[in-house]
């Protein structure tokens, strides 16, 4: 995995999912497969990294634990943000992305470091999901 994106939010540090899509408008991928990009953060809230951890195909990407976390984990993240594209578009979450956004909450739990963002975005816009995720502890 290679640092793809230099995030820039303001001087506050705020991060929320507008000024992560923004800077996700910035990232060189390939639109017509998904994509799912893990960003690593301090404890600081400075971006560490954001990286590409899978590729899939027109309408999945297999992602696991191990790969989500193997970065930040690496990184000696405080926590992560996630995201994956929808080339359909279509920003309504399947229930796939619910339950993978689920086990991978409950993963961060485990190990702590917490997902503070998951984000659905195509070309032109974004919808975040994590509240949509009901997983309880």
């Amino acid at each position: 995995m290679k640092k793809i994106l230099t995030l820039s939010v303001n001087d506050s540090k705020v991060i929320n999912s507008e000024n992560i899509f923004d800077n996700i408008k910035k990232i060189n991928i390939d639109d017509s497969k998904e994509n799912f990009i893990v960003m690593t953060f301090n404890i600081k809230r400075e971006l560490i990294n954001a990286y590409v951890v899978t590729v899939g195909l027109v309408d999945c990407s297999l992602i696991h634990p191990r790969e989500c976390f193997r970065s930040a984990i690496k990184d000696n993240a405080s926590f992560i943000i996630i995201a994956h594209n929808h080339p359909s578009g279509c920003l309504k979450p399947s229930s796939n992305d619910i339950d993978i956004t689920n086990k991978l909450i409950q993963a961060g739990k485990i190990i702590d470091i917490e997902i503070t963002d998951s984000i659905i975005f195509n070309k032109t816009e974004y919808h975040s999901i994590l509240y949509e995720c009901v997983f309880t502890w």
